[in-house]
């Protein structure tokens, strides 16, 4: 079913849907029914080992997790902190978790000191898992941000004196991936997977997904709204856009975003008035329903009264033969009241490409607004979060720190 547009209130509306699970029931109680029809189906493969685990063993690992972190004293609304690499019983254990209604905070176990300490801060975590190589580090940031010290568990682990996650797996549908590619990847990708669909598939952590484009009819957008969606483009007054008007997206779910954990601030300032959750990014609507995205408003720069999306600059930079990665920030201006547009590129291998060359090309393709201003500058790797997203703020203060040299 297509999306349907009220052009009195500018809104687009997945199709409407009525709940074909148990509404009543939490999200735990939800995956372990499921798992239950379909008991000697392969749900996980560990890729290291080749040791494969059916639904029936899963659920049966999910229920002694939930029985043992129960008898540790641990309930419903018990906050756990994960600090763990992929392995076998991992996601047994997080099931068990949601069985029982605990939140659980999971933290790339290549976090560092301080970024670990500052989410342990936040969310003081009753009971903690961590693999072997990381278990000082978490132990650090526990003794600096936890209140109340909490039990440690470890992952995958021959270390003596500590206590094993494994011991709290003793007694007492379709496959989906989900990847941050470019087009050109995920193209590769498609063309080794004969029997299986690619496509672009859109959303966020607080809302989850909301758009696709599963027959991929148009390719730089990311689809139409799913069901039971509503979305809308306002400008910075919060005035509904018309369709090809770019402006921030605005989402409304059959369920309300909860907020985030102990920071009532952020939670208020991401919905407007009327219950619309802010999402962020600049996107815009075609007359057919398909959504188009632009950038991340934070992200958006600013060259006088002109507003720049670095991701255009990307787009055409990352043309340029010669150029593996690039990534566009603004560096200040002398008075502070415009972003000197800035380019930070990785050269490929055996490239002879010059800052010359470069903004010769790019000059003569842009207007005039969103010139370089700010040079180029090479370097041997773009800062990245763990999803392969750029750090453009790290990015923006390495660079700043090198003009000062």
């Amino acid at each position: 079913m297509n999306p349907t547009y009220d052009r009195e209130t500018k809104v687009w509306s997945g199709p409407h849907q009525p709940p074909i699970l148990n509404p009543e029931a939490s999200f735990g109680q939800t995956l372990f029914a499921m798992m239950g029809l379909n008991p000697d189906r392969v749900i996980q493969i560990d890729v290291d080992t080749g040791r494969s685990m059916t639904c029936g063993e899963m659920r049966l690992r999910a229920i002694r997790a939930a029985q043992n972190l129960t008898a540790l004293g641990l309930g419903q609304g018990d906050m756990v902190s994960m600090a763990c690499a992929n392995s076998e019983n991992l996601v047994p254990m997080v099931l068990g978790l949601l069985i029982n209604g605990m939140p659980f905070n999971p933290l790339a176990p290549g976090y560092g000191l301080d970024d670990m300490a500052h989410m342990m801060e936040i969310t003081q975590p009753k009971l903690v898992f961590c693999d072997a190589n990381n278990y000082e580090l978490t132990m650090k940031a526990v003794e600096l941000s936890v209140k109340i010290k909490p039990m440690i568990y470890v992952f995958e682990s021959d270390m003596e004196n500590v206590n094993k996650a494994e011991d709290l797996l003793k007694e007492t549908g379709r496959e989906q991936m989900f990847f941050f590619l470019s087009p050109k990847v995920r193209d590769a990708i498609a063309a080794k997977l004969p029997n299986g669909v690619t496509m672009n598939y859109y959303g966020n952590s607080e809302i989850g997904g909301f758009a696709g484009d599963i027959m991929k009819q148009k390719p730089q957008s990311v689809g139409i709204l799913q069901t039971n969606i509503k979305a809308k483009v306002v400008d910075d007054d919060g005035e509904v856009l018309n369709n090809g008007e770019q402006g921030e997206l605005l989402v409304k779910f059959c369920e309300d975003f909860s907020g985030y954990y102990n920071n009532s601030k952020a939670s208020a300032e991401s919905v407007d008035a009327d219950g619309w959750f802010r999402t962020g990014d600049i996107a815009y609507f075609d007359e057919e329903g398909f959504l188009f995205l632009v950038d991340r408003k934070k992200d958006l720069l600013k060259y006088r009264n002109y507003q720049i999306a670095p991701a255009d600059l990307e787009d055409l930079i990352g043309k340029i033969d010669g150029v593996a990665q690039v990534c566009v920030v603004g560096l200040p201006d002398e008075d502070e009241s415009s972003d000197k547009v800035t380019a930070a590129v990785v050269k490929a291998d055996g490239s002879n490409l010059t800052e010359e060359k470069l903004l010769e090309f790019v000059h003569g393709t842009v207007a005039d607004y969103k010139k370089l201003r700010g040079g180029v500058y090479f370097v041997s790797e773009i800062p990245l979060t763990s999803t392969g997203k750029p750090l453009r703020r790290k990015l923006r203060n390495e660079l700043i720190e090198r003009l000062k040299m």
